[in-house]
């Protein structure tokens, strides 16, 4: 693996853990650069890659129940995670660009997508040695949306109400794209 990445990659590690602390410092340990965001694609889609992977190898692990519901193929899963992310970002710039704020689409990814690879792999770790998923998937989602806040708080400086509009766009984005693959595939369980 790459020495810059490497380093990219600690750096990025402490960031989110400035970014959960709520430290006003947190934007020094990302590259807020194009080639930094670049950096956290690449982490994001080994996140995704992953994880669409992951209900095969814990069920070959764990051998889950029968009764439970089948997951996504990986290949599904990978379609479902591009359609939100792009709708998400789409949505999300909409907003940024009726806040003035447009210039902080870029450091917002970087930040959300290294945070999507860390509690992917923190959320990875647990599943593997057996601990239950609810628990840690609650944990994850409370530990995403500090995340989330602290993000557009600290890295792209915006209020409170643009916060709270902020996440509803991508919230209506992420049902956006969920019903246009549900109109696409109107037989498959997505989710």
């Amino acid at each position: 693996m790459n020495t810059l990445f490497n380093q990219e990659l600690r750096n990025a590690g402490r960031g989110i853990i400035a970014i959960l602390r709520g430290k006003p410092d947190a934007k020094t340990y990302f590259d807020l650069s194009m080639y930094g965001f670049l950096g956290s694609m690449v982490a994001f889609l080994v996140a995704a890659t992953v994880n669409a992977y992951l209900p095969g190898i814990l069920e070959g692990a764990t051998q889950a129940s029968a009764q439970e519901r089948p997951p996504p193929s990986p290949s599904l899963a990978l379609l479902l995670v591009g359609v939100i992310f792009v709708f998400q970002t789409a949505f999300g710039a909409m907003a940024l660009k009726q806040f003035d704020r447009f210039d902080g689409l870029i450091p917002y990814l970087v930040v959300s997508n290294w945070a999507t690879f860390f509690f992917t792999a923190i959320f990875i770790i647990f599943r593997l040695i057996n601990l239950s998923a609810f628990p840690i998937l609650l944990l994850t989602a409370i530990a995403l949306i500090i995340t989330e806040i602290n993000n557009l708080r600290l890295i792209i400086g915006l209020r409170a109400m643009q916060i709270a509009m902020f996440i509803i766009a991508q919230f209506v984005g992420a049902l956006t794209g969920l019903m246009l693959l549900s109109s696409i595939f109107p037989h498959m369980t997505l989710i």
